[in-house]
């Protein structure tokens, strides 16, 4: 997912949010996408990490996706090519575009 936010504008919605009382969740989220799309990228090592790191390290890849990953992996064996992760079901293209810089295989 790709955010077409400042950072200024961002801390504004968190503020703004909190001023009004409508809960952050949201704003939450988004504030971590930012995050992850802008900060030096972490490198997460697909053939070993837990689902968890892989949701927190890889854009647009929450829980349920990191743990499809992880049982694909369990079940397939080992991740031969970051491309390989197509075979992944909701792992496009665009994911993989995406997190390329991101991923490693060892």
């Amino acid at each position: 997912m790709k955010t077409l936010i400042s950072t200024q504008a961002l801390k504004l919605l968190l503020v703004a949010s909190l001023a009004l009382g409508i809960g952050i969740t949201p704003v939450r989220l988004l504030a971590e996408e930012h995050v992850k799309e802008h900060a030096v990228a972490k490198q997460v090592n697909i053939n070993k990490a837990d689902a968890q790191t892989i949701a927190d390290l890889l854009v647009g890849i929450g829980v349920a996706k990191a743990k499809a990953i992880v049982k694909f992996r369990e079940t397939h064996g080992p991740f031969k090519s970051i491309d390989q992760l197509q075979e992944v079901n909701g792992i496009g293209e665009a994911i993989i575009a995406t997190n390329r810089q991101r991923i490693t295989l060892e």
